[in-house]
Parts: structure tokens; C-alpha cells; sequence
């Protein structure tokens, strides 16, 4: 056995818990950095094969009105479309379990297995006479028969299967879920015949395969001669969306949490190694003293990295993999029981093994360098730092004493392992400033929605004849709005849009705004949708919609909920859908406790077709908002750990310096008890004060979260307030103070005489 190895050997047994700590640490920053990278590419590849085993459409297109199958055919023949399927979509009300309840129907001319947007049965059968329908999986409609109102006339239904649709895939996903949901709206599949006995012999919505090689622009200019309201591609559709936002998710938010637990794993590993440097130094100057190459007594050090690179790659791998099964799984689960696809990847196991490799090498390296640059006579002079810092005793007991002296007998170490574990707490406390910040965030947003009851209509309505209609009753103000789907670009950029138009906005909600002004002549621009487009205040956007354009100056910037939104005034969009008419209305109440009376009368208008209460949609939103960050509360519980681990390190690696002090105060005759409240007095103090600076730490990490999560989800204006203060100051010290039981252990079993008979014979 070569020298080298002796010395590797040496060390290793007598830093056993503090190696495997570390490895610990590192692992878990290995496996957060390999498991978003390849879950994302789980999620994107599985997803993606579903969507495609189902014939998920190209596009998705809606119309205002309806149209004779026969003028869209004509339409879609100019530009060689030839998978497609013309449908004839409503909205109506049923009376299940006592309640009413909006109902989507969507008449279709496809069987179940067509060739686009093919159902998967789950249970029951296809629909095959008249009457019979199919549900989508997590509607509110139970099997059996069903009246649904359409358009004022009943419409007898017969429930025979329940299906899953790549259009509504997410439908039975609801709260506390990884990737948001639609809250289970209730949609039912029938024969487009069926459907046209009540609103004519007409269809309303396309969903249509386009070739690779064919354009979109000739599609969008075949679409011009027909009232297109909504234009759609797979890319901006809900589906795909959400299932885009849970890939992005994991993709940014895992590798950032890793790279926290990387920085605190180099400092964790960097104390340890200086430490054990140190302590070597006369050893390290006899060695050299002997003629013994310099670099064969590093690699003794690079060893011990090396131990800690097998535990921790090692650890990290199985980790990564086990974490990316598990997380994947449960992801593609919630969207639909996708199938889980494990694509060959392994460009983010070579990436975080050569991350975890740079930074334990770095650790182990820089303390090996500042002791083998010095001169031989320097390292064999090397004596341990003998003067500490001190206190007095004049308010101090002797083990509040010794403790803060153990704690601060060296200023620069301790300065370094108290901003560790205050960075590993305040990494925690940045998940408890998102959660807060979200939560106040969404019910500001909630809070500038002033509308009661939001109503669409069967077919566009002249603004005035709307307003005379729905001007009754505890109605107080009555706001007409139209709603477009399409394509807003710049000449930078192009990206899928939601546009509201409404003759007076602020009526019906209030704007944070950012920047510009509130000038709804113009358009006012969601802060994500300005971003991707690259344009503000002055300059001008197109808004794309079937082969329809129109230019907007854009007048303003405003935080919003919806990212993609874009708010203007109705006569801005005249173009698009036509002069003075509108898709639906806000009302306010002047009593919201008076909702229940004024939508009982809408029920029975024909011209009705949608109803939405603000407390719907405020559900609906906060349980799209629950699952976005319901991954937040795992990743605090994570950090608290690696909190803990670095505590019990940190601590481990003080107390075991101390044997000999230990051993002569207990033959001092003191009991054990002194020297247990000596460290706990040290502990607490390193708690106390390691919570204390998490605060900033947890502010700054919060905003590096939140800015990275905007690109996957939402915008977040982290808030720092009172009472998440407190939360993160207590529950990080709770976290820190059991690192205590260690050294207590450790203590418990030092043999006393064999440690002064050991010491005393040097």
C-alpha cells in the first residue's frame, strides 16, 4: 500500500459523517440539475407522442355564426386542407344533482376513432343513434339520460360513454395538481346532426391537420370570406399550454434549486477540507521535507474528493433517475394518464456529473493549494490558532461562555458556515415569500375584477340592443365586449394572443399598470405578451385573425393574470368581427347577494349561450393557481433538510476539533450537563443567528425564482412581508437547532482516558 493511499485512508476514517454529509448535499444538487433537465424532455417527448397518437389538430378555428357546411368547404378547398372536421359547438345549461350546470356541446360528423381529434373510450360505448352522446372525462354529467338547454329549446341526451379528448385533456385535473386544470367543465361529444335540430344546419367550429409543407398564411387567407372569431394553433391551444408550463416548470425551477445546493455543497465540503488541511500542515511540511513531490501529496487530498464524487455521482444518479420516474410519472398522470416515455438522454447525466466533479475538485483543491504553496519551514511552524474570542462572564454563566467562545473561536469560519446555513434556510424561505407573494398577488387581481356575471351569446348582437336586453332587474351597469383569438406579431415577433375588446374597460375591472397609460384605444399589453413581442408604448402591433388584420398602437403596459391577454376598446377591432356588434356583456349588480335572482331569467333566452359568476371564476383561477405552486411546498421541505445537513456538518466539524477540551473539563469534574448546555447554547446562537441572515437571502433567491418562473408560468411580484418573515425565522431555527443530537452523541461515547493518554504521550 503506497504512502498516498495510508494517508487517504487516515483521513477518511476519522471524517466519516462529515464525507457522507457532503456526499449527501451533493447528491441532492446532482439529482435536482439532472431530473429538470430530463423530466422536462420526459414530459415534452411523452406529451407530445400522446397528442400525436390522437390526432391533436394543427388548428382550431371558431366563427361568430354559424355557416352552411357547404360555404366552408368552399373556404377550406382554396387551400388544399384535406383532414378536417366541421362541428357545430354550444354552450347550455343542465339541472344535475340539483344544481345547473354549464354544459359544452360539441356535434361532430367523426366517429370516436376518426382520423383527427380521436376520443380514447374509457368506459361505456361510442355514441351511434341520434340521441346518444359521449362525455369528456371529468365533467360534472353522470351517464344516463340528460336534458341540456340549447339556445331556449330542450334537447334530450342519452349518456352512453365517457371518453378522453386531446382537446380537453386536462379537464379532469383540478386543484393542488402540478400542472393546472380546467376545473372539470362538463363537455359532451354528439352527432353534429343532433345539435343542428336545434340550431340549424350550420357549423361553427374547424379543426383541421395542416401539411408541413403548406403555410399557415394560405390557410389564414382561406379563412377570410368566413366570420372567424378564434384562430388557434396546437401550439397556443390550452393542452398544449399547460403541458408546455409543467415541462418549463421543471426545466427552470429544479436546475435553480440545484444550484443553490451546489454552492452550499463547495462551501460545506470546502470548510471541511480546509479544516483537515490545516491540521496536516507539519505533517504536509515533513512530507515535503522528505522529498516527497508535491503533487503526490495533493493527490491524498484529491482522494478524498474522489470518495466523495463516487458516494455522491453515484447517489445523485440513482437519485436523478428515481426522481425523474417519480415526478414524470405523477406529471403525465395528472394530464391525462399519458403514457411515460424515457427518451435516451444522456447529456443531463454527463452535465450535472460534470458540475458536481468542477465543484467538489474546486473545494478540495483551493485549501490543498494555500497550505503546499508555502515553504517547508512556514508549513512545519504551523501551530493551531491558539487565541479565540473571549467573554465575559459578568452577565454570562461559564456555559453560555464557553459556547459563544466555541461558536466565534474562529471569526472568519464561523462567518462562512453561518452564511451557509443561512443561504441553505433562506433558499427554503424563498418558496414561503413565492407562496405569500402568489397568494396576495391573485387576490389583488381577483380584487380588480369588478363585474358580477359575465354573459355570451349564441351569435354576435348589436352593443345597443345587448345592453337594452340586459339592463334589467339589480343590473347596474351593463358593458358589451367582444373576445378574439388570433395572432398578434411585431416586427420582431410573433406569438398566439387573447384579445378583449369592451366599450369601457375599467367599468368592469381596475389595471396595475406598469408603464404607457390606460389608453384602450390603443392596446393595453399583458407585461409576458410585451416581452415575447419585444414592443411598449408607441409602437405597433398586428393583430392576425383568419386572413383579417389589424394594427394597434400599443399604449400601455399592465400586470395580469393572463399572460397572452390584450385589452382594447370594441371600436378597435370593428374589422375583425364587425361593426357595432358584440359577443357578450359584463354586468354589474348593484348587490352581488342579488347574482342567484338575475341569472334565474337568463336561463330561458335563446340569445344566451354561456353564463359566468366572478366566484366561478375566481375558483376556477385559484385552483389553476393552487397547482402552479403546489410544487413550492415540496421544495421548502427539501431545502429545510439540506438546511439541516449542512447544520449537523457545520457543527460536526466544530466539535470534533474539541476532544481534548472536552475530555478535560469532564475531569475538571463537571458534568456532563455543563457541557451540554455549552452547546446548546452554541447551537442556538448558530441558529438564531444563521435564521436571521436567511431573510435577505431568502428575499434575493425569491426574485431569482420568481423571475425564472415567469418564463414557465406566471408573473410573481415578490412581497417581503411580516408574517412570512417570522415564518421563515422560526421554522429555519427549529431546522437548525436538532444538529445539536450529534455532537451530543459524539460526546456520550468519547472515551476519556484513552483521548488524555493519547494526547498527553505527543
Amino acid at each position: 500500500m503506497t504512502l498516498t493511499v495510508r494517508m487517504s485512508l487516515r483521513r477518511l476514517r476519522s471524517r466519516k459523517l462529515s464525507l457522507v454529509l457532503s456526499s449527501f448535499i451533493i447528491a441532492w444538487a446532482m439529482a435536482m440539475l439532472v431530473a429538470g433537465m430530463l423530466s422536462s424532455q420526459v414530459l415534452e417527448v411523452s406529451s407530445t407522442a400522446y397528442l400525436d397518437d390522437l390526432g391533436m389538430p394543427d388548428m382550431f378555428v371558431s366563427l361568430s355564426e354559424g355557416r352552411p357546411i357547404e360555404e366552408v368547404e368552399d373556404a377550406l378547398s382554396s387551400s388544399a386542407i384535406d383532414t378536417y372536421d366541421l362541428r357545430l359547438r354550444a354552450n347550455g345549461r343542465a339541472t344535475i344533482g340539483g344544481a345547473e350546470v354549464a354544459v359544452v356541446l360539441i356535434g361532430t360528423s367523426q366517429p370516436v376513432n376518426g382520423e383527427i381529434n380521436r376520443l380514447t373510450l374509457l368506459e361505456g360505448r361510442s355514441f351511434a343513434a341520434a340521441e346518444e352522446s359521449v362525455m369528456v372525462a371529468g365533467s360534472k354529467t353522470p351517464m344516463g339520460s340528460l336534458e341540456v338547454t340549447v339556445n331556449g329549446l330542450p334537447l334530450e341526451l342519452n349518456i352512453v360513454g365517457k371518453v378522453r379528448s386531446a382537446e380537453f385533456l386536462i379537464n379532469e385535473l383540478e386543484t393542488g395538481s402540478i400542472v393546472p386544470g380546467s376545473g372539470g367543465m362538463s363537455v359532451i361529444y354528439l352527432p353534429l346532426t343532433t345539435l343542428q335540430t336545434v340550431l340549424g344546419q350550420v357549423v361553427n367550429d374547424i379543426s383541421m391537420m395542416i401539411d408541413d409543407v403548406q403555410s399557415r398564411q394560405e390557410v389564414e387567407a382561406a379563412l377570410f370570406p368566413l366570420p372567424v372569431s378564434s384562430m388557434t394553433y396546437r401550439e397556443d391551444h390550452q393542452t398544449s399550454v399547460i403541458i408546455q408550463m409543467g415541462v418549463d416548470k421543471f426545466k427552470v425551477m429544479l436546475p435553480t434549486i440545484s444550484i443553490v445546493f451546489i454552492f452550499i455543497g463547495l462551501i460545506s465540503i470546502f470548510i471541511t477540507m480546509y479544516r483537515l488541511v490545516l491540521s496536516d500542515s507539519r505533517n504536509i511540511g515533513m512530507l515535503m521535507s522528505l522529498g516527497i513531490d508535491r503533487w503526490r501529496i495533493a493527490s491524498s487530498y484529491l482522494a478524498i474528493a474522489g470518495v466523495i464524487l463516487v458516494l455522491g455521482g453515484t447517489l445523485g444518479v440513482l437519485m436523478a433517475y428515481g426522481f425523474t420516474a417519480m415526478i414524470s410519472q405523477m406529471a403525465l398522470d395528472m394530464m391525462g394518464q399519458i403514457p411515460f416515455v424515457m427518451p435516451f438522454a444522456p447529456l443531463p447525466f454527463l452535465t450535472g456529473l460534470l458540475v458536481i466533479v468542477t465543484a467538489v475538485i474546486t473545494a478540495v483543491l483551493v485549501p490543498v493549494a494555500l497550505v503546499l504553496r508555502q515553504s517547508v519551514n512556514d508549513a512545519l511552524r504551523y501551530v493551531p490558532r491558539t487565541k479565540v474570542w473571549t467573554f465575559g462572564r459578568a452577565t454570562l454563566t461559564l456555559a453560555s461562555s464557553l459556547g459563544l467562545r466555541n461558536l466565534f473561536r474562529e471569526p472568519k469560519r464561523a462567518a462562512v458556515v453561518l452564511m451557509a446555513i443561512g443561504l441553505s434556510i433562506g433558499a427554503a424561505g424563498s418558496w414561503v415569500l413565492m407562496v405569500d407573494s402568489t397568494q396576495t398577488y391573485f387576490d389583488e387581481q381577483m380584487s380588480a375584477q369588478r363585474w358580477d356575471v359575465r354573459i355570451t351569446f349564441n351569435a354576435p348582437l348589436d352593443s345597443d340592443q345587448a345592453i337594452n336586453d340586459f339592463s334589467y332587474g339589480p343590473a347596474n351597469t351593463t358593458v358589451p365586449f367582444v373576445t378574439l383569438n388570433g395572432v398578434a406579431s411585431s416586427d420582431r415577433a410573433s406569438v398566439g394572443a387573447s384579445v378583449l375588446a369592451a366599450s369601457d374597460i375599467e367599468e368592469v375591472r381596475t389595471f396595475e399598470l406598469r408603464r404607457g397609460s390606460l389608453d384602450f384605444e390603443g392596446a393595453v399589453l399583458a407585461k409576458k405578451i410585451a416581452e415575447e413581442l419585444k414592443v411598449g408604448p408607441g409602437e405597433r402591433i398586428t393583430l392576425n385573425l383568419g386572413g383579417r388584420t389589424e394594427t394597434l398602437l400599443v399604449t400601455g403596459e399592465v400586470n395580469d393574470l393572463q399572460t397572452n391577454a390584450i385589452y382594447t376598446s370594441n371600436a378597435s377591432v370593428m374589422a375583425l368581427l364587425g361593426e357595432g356588434l358584440c359577443q357578450g356583456v359584463f354586468v354589474v349588480l348593484d348587490d352581488p347577494a342579488h347574482t342567484a335572482d338575475y341569472v334565474s331569467v337568463l336561463a330561458g333566452d335563446p340569445m344566451v349561450g354561456g353564463i359566468e359568476l366572478k366566484e366561478d371564476v375566481r375558483l376556477s383561477l385559484s385552483n389553476m393557481y393552487e397547482g402552479a405552486i403546489s410544487m413550492l411546498y415540496a421544495f421548502f421541505a427539501l431545502n429545510l433538510l439540506i438546511a439541516l445537513a449542512v447544520a449537523v456538518l457545520a457543527t460536526i466539524i466544530s466539535t470534533a476539533e474539541r476532544d481534548v477540551e472536552f475530555t478535560a473539563l469532564a475531569s475538571l469534574g463537571l458534568p456532563r450537563s455543563f457541557i451540554w448546555r455549552s452547546l446548546a447554547v452554541e447551537v442556538g446562537t448558530q441558529a438564531t443567528i444563521s435564521a436571521m441572515l436567511s431573510i435577505p437571502f431568502a428575499f434575493f433567491l425569491a426574485k431569482v425564482f420568481a423571475t425564472m418562473m415567469e418564463e414557465a408560468v406566471f408573473y410573481i411580484p415578490i412581497i417581503l412581508s411580516i408574517a412570512t418573515t417570522v415564518t421563515v425565522v422560526v421554522i429555519g431555527w427549529m431546522f437548525v437547532w436538532p444538529s445539536i443530537i450529534w455532537p451530543i452523541r459524539w460526546f456520550r461515547r468519547l472515551d476519556l482516558v484513552r483521548t488524555l493518554r493519547e494526547r498527553s504521550s505527543r
